[in-house]
């Protein structure tokens, strides 16, 4: 996937405006930008306050001309969530200490999704999984 450079300074601009140590792609566009329906942004920094969360999505919104999904890297997230983000996203900015704190946020939230993985059985993973889409159903 191949971003232009005005993309990747623009939206390390808007990063920058409201505090981010970085932001990593991931999901749909990342895989395919033609084809992907939104832009998947991880993000990593002290959590955005309303504000600057709304500011940096619409100017990504405006620099991409598709809706983004931005994700916080943060304790709590789903592990598997955390698991596409290690092992699939690309950097798209980072500031002087960026790529540091990623890699030391991501490596801390990886041990805990694993223990989460391993705390519950597969089984009743799969149920809570069944249960959820049957709930997700329109009739």
């Amino acid at each position: 996937m191949e971003l232009q450079s005005d993309q990747k300074e623009r939206v390390g601009r808007a990063a920058a405006g409201v505090g981010l140590d970085f932001d990593r792609l991931f999901g749909s566009f990342l895989k395919s930008p033609e084809g992907g329906l939104d832009v998947d942004l991880a993000v990593g920094a002290s959590p955005l306050d309303l504000e600057g969360r709304s500011r940096f999505v619409s100017a990504c919104e405006d620099i991409f001309g598709r809706p983004v999904d931005l994700v916080g890297l943060r304790p709590g997230l789903p592990p598997l969530l955390i698991r596409e983000i290690a092992c699939r996203s690309a950097p798209l900015w980072e500031s002087g200490r960026g790529r540091e704190r990623y890699a030391v946020l991501v490596d801390r939230l990886l041990a805990v999704a694993e223990d989460d993985l391993r705390a519950v059985p597969d089984s009743l993973r799969e149920e809570a999984f069944r249960r959820v889409q049957e709930r997700l159903r329109v009739p």
